[in-house]
């Protein structure tokens, strides 16, 4: 999902108004697909991977993804509806992304400048390319560059109050941070079953409003469970 909106950019600006995305880096033609990646590119290798980690039991699944830079709330919810349609969608998903096709792909980078634009540059974040990488891609897409320092690939979920500056330009509020953290974890598992083309009906989840018999307002957010969320700490928390 941060992927394809780049995509979109690129060949349908007329759909968009502006765009936001912390993966542009993997378009350049440097780009190198970190090491999991390459696993799960590699037949044999991807699906021995994916079977132990499935075997694993749920618990297990949420901590690995946890040590990985997943905050627990997120890793559980993610750990519970994983399955073997998801692991067959993460294979099939980074088999067709494998090299020299997203160098291929970002050779139109420069059409994503049609569209306002914003990179999230992530300082620890090791899996979409080095920062000279995500920099130069920014600049061939026409988009400022939001650097938050000291965060990895969750940054979503890891620091909302910092993401919403980020994105504002700096304005971020109190308010911004207890709306981030009360939702955050709802939008970090949707964008890891949306980067996987997995939709919310394929994990059984169902839009509050639906529950109620009526169509959910486009504004709705929908509000995780509030409890051990440390809200006044602008996080979802570290792995047990």
């Amino acid at each position: 999902m941060r992927t394809s909106v780049v995509m979109v950019a690129m060949h349908r600006p007329d759909l968009l108004r502006s765009r936001v995305s912390d993966t542009v880096g993997v378009f350049h033609p440097d780009y190198v697909w970190h090491e999991l990646a390459r696993t799960w590119q590699t037949p044999g290798a991807g699906e021995q991977q994916l079977t132990a980690f499935l075997d694993g039991g749920r618990a297990d699944r949420a901590r690995r993804l946890c040590d990985r830079g997943m905050p627990m709330p997120v890793a559980e919810r993610v750990a519970a509806r994983f399955d073997p349609s998801l692991a067959h969608a993460v294979l099939a998903l980074y088999r067709a992304a494998a090299q020299p096709l997203m160098a291929r792909l970002g050779e139109h980078l420069e059409h994503a400048a049609q569209r306002p634009g914003l990179a999230v540059l992530a300082t620890k974040d090791h899996v979409v390319g080095t920062e000279t990488q995500r920099r130069e891609a920014a600049e061939r897409a026409g988009a400022r560059v939001a650097v938050l320092d000291g965060l990895g690939h969750q940054w979503l979920s890891r620091a909302p109050l910092r993401a919403a500056r980020g994105r504002r330009g700096g304005s971020g509020t109190r308010s911004d941070a207890r709306r981030g953290i009360a939702a955050a974890a709802d939008i970090a598992a949707g964008w890891y079953f949306a980067d996987y083309g997995v939709s919310t009906a394929h994990t059984g989840e169902i839009h509050p409003a639906k529950r109620r018999g009526r169509r959910p307002r486009g504004k709705e957010i929908r509000q995780p469970p509030r409890r051990g969320v440390p809200r006044d700490r602008g996080s979802l928390g570290d792995c047990a």
